[in-house]
């Protein structure tokens, strides 16, 4: 078996493992398995391009949304009601934000 295959064959298992962990949703696992695929004897250049996409894929999952959109759609809610009852909205808002950020700490 040449380098260059066992280099490939290497790759590939991580990634098929990390294709496991993606269909379980275990976005950990499958950014672990991806980056060691990557590392694998510096990897062959089409493998290494086609991980890396994956991989991508995996970290744009991994992170939280945007809570900048949130905002705009409180915004967006806001504007009908009267301004007392607004103010009440944004301060319920705001305290459930910040207990949900103290929770996920």
């Amino acid at each position: 078996m040449t380098p260059e295959t066992r280099t490939a064959e290497t790759q590939l298992s991580h990634a098929i493992k990390a294709q496991d962990a993606v269909d379980d949703e275990n976005w950990h696992l499958a950014q672990s398995q991806y980056r060691t695929a990557l590392e694998v004897d510096d990897g062959l250049t089409n493998i290494n391009s086609a991980i890396q996409e994956a991989l991508n894929e995996v970290n744009r999952k991994m992170r939280p949304p945007r809570r900048r959109a949130k905002h705009r759609q409180l915004k967006l809610q806001l504007p009908q009601l009267p301004q007392k009852v607004q103010l009440a909205k944004v301060m319920q808002l705001k305290i459930g934000l910040n207990q949900w950020l103290k929770a996920s700490q």
